[in-house]
């Protein structure tokens, strides 16, 4: 184990600062009367401590990259389980970035997810078996996110191999907007006309007096949401023209009145992950750090990587949590003792 990490020269700096404090204090008792001798002892406890506060923080890394166990008069600090060497990838940001879970399809969690996400940096979708989620209910995610200005990534996880929860990729939630609607126009249609119901409830206020134009009059049905959760509202006024069938204001458009809602109520499709893989391929980020590697290893491929983010995942590409590759790498640089090799 390395000695503490104090040089000679800040060793002499504290005795130097802690021998002029000192000194003042004497000055300062022959001058008023105080510190007199019952005061001299808190005088120099507060000296020392003042003189010793530039050593505090190599002595706190030292004590983390030892693992020490500090017990003072039943006082336990323990430093054993918090061992981290330098700005350490294997741990970083994961506490902070574990992204908002969402599990299921139901419009509950939806809501709820699309509120939480307006401050999370990620939301977490897992697919499960493949029966667990909607694509529709995705897509209303992923929209609520980019409107709403809030998750800067969908990330997605499937049971695959027996091995439940295993990294797919992720993708920018309007990257995701732009493959559903790529994929089937009956999805832009949507989202623009919930588009245009929020827009049209902001400048309501959900008061009853105003007047939606004729083609938005489904937009009276959310003014109670609006009320309670303003922007939020986007997402029921959405779900709710998913069930309904296409609209085509474009008269030079093919005909879409015909064809089923996107989502059927009593018969609803379920996102696979082989579908959402083929549904995401041109802007999914699959790459990703498993936390087993060596710490130089990991360092290489994190200033390597080509996205925002990087997914750290354990051997079995079980999702662990998201690096904020800018955020990870400042912070090593500021960092006087970063340990990257």
């Amino acid at each position: 184990m390395a000695g503490v990490p104090i040089s000679a020269q800040q060793a002499v700096r504290v005795a130097l600062i802690f021998a002029a404090l000192i000194l003042g204090f004497g000055i300062l008792s022959t001058v008023t009367g105080w510190p007199d001798e019952q005061g001299w002892g808190l005088v120099i406890i507060l000296s020392f401590v003042a003189a010793a506060v530039p050593l505090l923080g190599p002595l706190l890394a030292f004590l983390r990259e030892s693992g020490a166990v500090v017990d003072i008069r039943g006082v336990k600090l323990d430093f054993s389980a918090s061992a981290v060497r330098g700005a350490s990838v294997e741990r970083t940001n994961l506490e902070d970035y574990p992204g908002v879970p969402v599990n299921d399809s139901g419009a509950a969690s939806i809501a709820e997810a699309a509120e939480a996400a307006r401050s999370a940096p990620f939301v977490v979708v897992d697919l499960g078996t493949g029966r667990s989620w909607y694509p529709t209910r995705l897509f209303a995610l992923a929209a609520a996110a980019e409107e709403l200005r809030g998750a800067r990534a969908l990330v997605i996880l499937a049971q695959h191999g027996g091995v439940a929860g295993r990294f797919v990729g992720w993708i920018v939630p309007k990257d995701a907007v732009a493959a559903f609607c790529q994929d089937d126009q009956r999805y832009r249609l949507a989202v623009n006309h919930a588009r245009t119901i929020l827009q049209h409830l902001r400048l309501s206020g959900g008061y009853q007096t105003y007047q939606f134009p004729a083609e938005y009059q489904d937009g009276n049905n959310f003014r109670r949401a609006y009320l309670e959760t303003g922007d939020l509202a986007f997402v029921p006024a959405l779900i709710s023209r998913l069930q309904s069938p296409p609209a085509d204001p474009d008269p030079g458009a093919v005909a879409l009145a015909q064809q089923d809602p996107l989502e059927k109520v009593n018969e609803p499709t379920w996102l696979s992950r082989e579908e959402a893989e083929r549904l995401f391929d041109p802007w999914m980020i699959r790459e990703h750090i498993r936390d087993s590697l060596p710490e130089a290893e990991k360092w290489s491929m994190l200033v390597r990587s080509s996205g925002d983010f990087v997914a750290v995942t354990d051997d079995n590409d079980r999702y662990r949590g998201m690096i904020d590759v800018s955020v990870t790498i400042r912070r090593a640089v500021l960092r006087p003792s970063t340990g990257m090799v």
